[in-house]
């Protein structure tokens, strides 16, 4: 709403010169009534502001290495103080933590049901980690494990049974627009896609194509919404060889695609982003 939104951007202003904004992981959340954000900073610490008062509230640093270490902190999720669950940038695990840095237990999902290696993963704005009682639903991405089945079987993601950690892929796989790995590699866009959840559904937009996707959380149903942008005539990507890192970036800039799909718990709406204009679209 207007005053949480009005409270993030004076929580932006009151920062310490220690402190970096976040790029791609910031969260709120609730915890005894009242709603907090959090961010990572440096890969070593979550900060913690108090959104009603304006004010920092809490540092929490993390070790690198060691019985408690949890490596660099790109990215985590969290339901309350008590529940925080940063990733792995290296290996297919889940720190659960709390605001203490300890490490209350390791949650593994090396393989699915069928066997399948999964790829460790980040919690960001466009890949959120959900959670649903005693399972997880994590994002996944281009799978080499998969061979030459890569470009076309890739899951989108997967349910991890923190039990007995094992996942379950989803039905929904990515959409890769070129035919081989080595043009896959120098994609400007198009192979990627966001994911939400609107409280019932596990929501899907692809990064080229107008439709967005409903997926039920046990993945029995499947639903599809038109969603196409009047900002965006046409999706685009390029196969860019023998440029620079800042041209390569320029481009992914410049050519219009679909970004974020998030949804917004308090008008109880799911809206999609245009990346090339920066529009929203409300689509469900």
């Amino acid at each position: 709403d207007s005053s949480t939104s009005r409270g993030l951007g004076d929580v932006y202003k009151r920062q310490d010169e220690d402190t970096r904004l976040p790029k791609y992981c910031l969260w709120t959340f609730e915890d005894a009534g009242k709603e907090y954000l959090a961010f990572p900073n440096g890969g070593k610490e979550i900060l913690f502001y108090d959104i009603e008062s304006e004010s920092l509230l809490k540092k929490s640093e993390y070790m690198f290495e060691g019985v408690d270490g949890v490596g660099y902190i790109h990215s985590f999720a969290i339901t309350d103080f008590d529940h925080i669950y940063i990733p792995s940038m290296n290996e297919p695990i889940i720190y659960e933590t709390d605001t203490t840095s300890r490490i209350r237990t390791k949650i593994r999902y090396g393989k699915t049901d069928k066997g399948l290696h999964l790829l460790p993963t980040e919690f960001c704005i466009n890949s959120p980690m959900i959670i649903l009682g005693d399972h997880f639903y994590i994002s996944q991405y281009r799978n080499r494990g998969l061979g030459e089945k890569c470009l076309t079987e890739s899951p989108r993601g997967v349910m991890i049974d923190r039990i007995t950690e094992k996942g379950i892929i989803t039905p929904l796989k990515y959409i890769i627009p070129v035919e081989n790995m080595q043009d896959a590699h120098l994609l400007t866009s198009g192979d990627g896609g966001s994911v939400c959840f609107d409280g019932e559904n596990l929501v899907y937009s692809y990064e080229l194509i107008d439709t967005v996707y409903t997926l039920s959380t046990d993945f029995s149903v499947i639903k599809k919404y038109p969603a196409k942008s009047k900002f965006i005539e046409e999706t685009k990507f390029e196969v860019v060889r023998n440029a620079t890192l800042e041209q390569k970036l320029k481009r992914i800039c410049e050519l219009p695609i679909y970004g974020n799909i998030i949804y917004d718990k308090y008008a109880d709406k799911v809206t999609l982003i245009d990346f090339g204009t920066s529009k929203i679209k409300t689509v469900m």
